[in-house]
């Protein structure tokens, strides 16, 4: 029996508040950058529209955003830095 069990990973998969973080940072950003460089747009976005593109809530994009322009400064940053 022993060697059989698997280590206990939790409810996120053995990934870390820094991780889960991260992964939801950058699918906010991967939303945005396909919304605001299509239809439609940049001045047309919403955060609930935003978010249900990345597939998460508008609660975690003010956990990680002040505001659609921090999001604009964040992919400025990530594009060009």
């Amino acid at each position: 029996m022993a060697g059989r069990l698997k280590a206990p990973t939790g409810r996120y998969g053995g990934k870390t508040a820094e991780e889960r973080q991260a992964e939801r940072r950058r699918r906010f950003l991967d939303a945005a950058l396909q919304l605001f460089g299509d239809t439609p747009g940049y001045r047309n976005t919403t955060v609930a529209a935003l978010s249900e593109a990345a597939g998460l809530s508008t609660r975690q994009f003010y956990e990680e955003f002040r505001t659609l322009e921090d999001v604009l400064a964040a992919l400025h940053l990530q594009v060009n830095g």
